[in-house]
């Protein structure tokens, strides 16, 4: 009887032990996890986080682009192109309302403003200003390219497996 009681004992202790060890590990676990939360709650790239630009302010970040890129603007062709963003960014705005739910034409109308920006730039641009915005618009896009293949990789180094679609 003695040995049936205490096995018993020794059962519970053991069973109260483990139960306490794995609500202690949950906390730990919450407790290193809530930092991370804080931090995706913080990210200014969250959409509902991200404040909506004018489309001045979208045209002067544009321009402002262009500038660092071709350092010779002249005053005259930086109001074209404040001028020629202006107008393409306020058409996209309004592209945005009127093709709210068609993903399809909205893509179209934003290509065709993309086109009609790119196009202004080369009227207004010098060949050479042409030459130095466009090698230093591919420079970037290489270093895009370049960040999205080792963000890509980085899974891979972790242990996981990227995902293949079939």
């Amino acid at each position: 009887m003695k040995k049936l009681v205490l096995s018993l004992s020794l059962a519970l202790a053991v069973l109260f032990a483990g139960t306490t060890y794995a609500q202690t590990l949950d906390k730990k676990s919450n407790e290193t996890k809530a930092p991370a939360r804080e931090l995706k709650q913080q990210n200014p790239q969250e959409k509902q986080e991200r404040k909506q630009l004018t489309p001045e302010e979208k045209a002067k970040k544009a321009v402002d682009r262009i500038a660092e890129k071709v350092k010779d603007l002249t005053p005259d062709q930086v109001k074209k192109l404040t001028q020629l963003h202006l107008t393409s960014y306020t058409q996209m705005d309004k592209d945005k309302v009127t093709y709210k739910e068609d993903k399809v034409k909205m893509q179209e109308a934003m290509k065709a403003n993309m086109q009609k920006i790119n196009d202004g730039i080369k009227s207004t641009l010098t060949p050479e200003q042409m030459k130095v915005y466009n090698e230093a618009k591919q420079a970037k896009r290489a270093e895009n390219d370049a960040k999205k293949a080792t963000e890509k990789a980085a899974p891979a180094k972790e242990g996981k497996a990227p995902k293949q679609g079939k």
